[in-house]
């Protein structure tokens, strides 16, 4: 149907305010890592990726509240199941960082929908709601963002049309007209950036990013209105090596997250340390997937100014 086409699309995307970006931004990688040899991705507050819970059948009502449990790095709203292939059946959300951005790899988490629709704070509102699932980011402090989007190796796995929310809370959302898309009416175009992927150094076929504007938050969540961009199939992909949000932290050397820096935040990455804390979260300084005594030498840098 052609009913509704115009400034905002057929699925309300206000396509005058969206912000495709010719070129990656400077900031940083928030949604997945290398430390080591081990490719890792968020963990929120919990310090874990994601529920391990899936079924390719029917998940229950307890592993569904676990699955959109925002406490994890990333969490779903909306999930009926776990595409049942014999590659993707036991990929449960916490294998997110499996896939890559250079091939068309099965390794990765698809969930089919269920059958309600959602309002942006998760409740279901079959009569008006907006959304067929709500996918949250928990960077586990204030972040700054820059730009969001897509690395792969076609456009097919991504949700074709999305709003794009940022909260403090996770209570209250505040939607980022420039990040949100309509691939449907406003079909992607593919950009020049690569980046290469993280275990096999191959680069992306595919990308798609979109202008944040600098927003800040710590949480983001895409509000899925259309789940596949080819409109086929009731389901939708997720792997954070192929969904990419950069930014950087809102307060650089603020650890504890209490809005300064002091000693209180050396203190806490040299617990940290002694704790022989490995992963992404406010305690990594420098962006390199790990705590260390460099770390704690840029906080001492800036109490010193």
């Amino acid at each position: 149907s052609s009913e509704g086409i115009g400034t905002d699309g057929y699925y309300g995307i206000d396509l005058d305010a969206v912000k495709p970006l010719s070129d990656g931004p400077t900031s940083y990688l928030l949604t997945c890592y290398k430390s080591g040899d081990v490719v890792k991705s968020l963990t929120g507050d919990k310090g874990i990726t994601a529920s391990s819970e899936y079924s390719g059948e029917a998940l229950t009502p307890a592993q569904k509240a676990d699955i959109a449990d925002i406490g994890y790095g990333i969490s779903m709203i909306g999930i009926e199941s776990m595409l049942n292939t014999a590659t993707d059946y036991e990929h449960a959300i916490s294998n997110l960082v499996d896939g890559n951005w250079a091939t068309k790899t099965p390794e990765m988490s698809s969930f089919v929908f269920d059958e309600n629709k959602y309002d942006i704070d998760g409740t279901v509102n079959n009569e008006n709601g907006r959304y067929r699932a709500l996918y949250t980011f928990n960077f586990g402090a204030k972040y700054k963002f820059d730009a969001c989007g897509f690395y792969s190796a076609n456009a097919l796995g991504f949700a074709g049309v999305a709003d794009v929310f940022v909260s403090d809370d996770g209570v209250n959302w505040t939607l980022v007209p420039s990040a949100c898309y309509d691939g449907i009416n406003a079909p992607f175009t593919n950009i020049s950036q690569k980046a290469k992927d993280l275990v096999t150094g191959g680069t992306n076929s595919f990308a798609m990013l979109h202008s944040m504007e600098g927003v800040t938050g710590k949480y983001v969540r895409l509000g899925i209105i259309e789940g596949r961009y080819n409109l086929i199939e009731n389901y939708n992909t997720i792997n954070t090596r192929e969904f990419a949000i950069y930014g950087e932290r809102y307060i650089p050397c603020d650890v504890n997250d209490d809005g300064m820096t002091s000693v209180l935040d050396l203190l806490k990455l040299a617990d940290a340390i002694l704790q022989k804390e490995t992963y992404r979260s406010s305690i990594d300084i420098n962006y390199d997937g790990k705590v260390s005594l460099a770390d704690m030498l840029l906080v001492a840098s800036e109490l010193s100014k």
